[in-house]
């Protein structure tokens, strides 16, 4: 159960460092606007219908390949319930997905894209990381 519990965190760990570089690059390809209040809904609103469609698919990979981090990475750890931890850790993303949909306004195929491709992905990191070497 310890090695089960350090999977999941080390997955999570995995999960916030590579969707964490992910979106500081996008960020530098594609900087932020200083003036962008997103505490407001309707200038947040206002301001993700004008970023470029680069910009917003950096998000979307940055979920995904850090889904896929945070898979491999239990599936490296764990000997047992390896697709529990990917799915746990999977569901942690969508969780995610869902609070920063509701506080930041995205456009509906992305938010779609964000409920459908975490657990997915973590599932699929999960199996190559248990692939023979």
């Amino acid at each position: 159960m310890g090695r089960f519990i350090l999977a999941i965190l080390a997955g999570f760990l995995a999960y916030v460092v590579v969707a964490t570089g992910i979106e500081t690059l996008g960020h530098q390809i594609y900087p932020a606007a200083q003036s962008v209040d997103f505490g407001n809904p309707e200038v947040a609103k206002s301001y993700m219908e004008k970023l470029p469609f680069a910009a917003k698919l950096f998000v979307l990979v940055a979920w995904c390949l850090g889904s896929m981090a945070a898979g491999f990475t239990s599936g490296s750890i764990t000997k047992i319930r390896h697709a529990l931890a990917a799915i746990i850790l999977g569901g942690l993303v969508v969780c995610g997905v869902i609070l920063i949909t509701m506080m930041i306004p995205h456009p509906v195929w992305m938010i779609i894209v964000g409920l459908l491709t975490p657990i997915p992905f973590a599932l699929l990191g999960n199996k190559l990381a248990k692939k023979p070497r």
